[in-house]
């Protein structure tokens, strides 16, 4: 997990994530749950925030006591919300850039 958050906040994507998926394939559980959470900020920093939304609900599914968990949740369920009533106010290109900012 340490190496993972090492790489994560240095920008070092690629091992971030190979370090998290290592990780996440053994069978200590120790610190899984801590892996599954930095698995969800690695695809929150590359904007693939369907997939952190996803991965946040398994960890609080998993986890429902782990605080951090839940804030993550939390935060991501709200940022879900806001997505569907932008989608519902200005369509799908709206997200896409082709929207006049004011």
């Amino acid at each position: 997990a340490m190496y993972g958050s090492y790489y994560l906040s240095n920008g070092d994507m690629e091992s971030a994530l190979a370090y998290i998926k290592n990780g996440l394939e053994c069978d200590d559980t120790v610190y899984r749950k801590e892996l599954m959470l930095l698995q969800v900020a690695y695809y929150e920093k590359n904007s693939d925030f369907d997939q952190a939304y996803e991965l946040a609900s398994q960890l609080v599914e998993t986890y429902p006591d782990y605080e951090d968990g839940q804030n993550e949740y939390e935060f991501l369920s709200t940022w879900q919300d806001d997505l569907l009533i932008w989608e519902e106010l200005y369509g799908d290109s709206a997200l896409e850039g082709d929207f006049v900012s004011l």
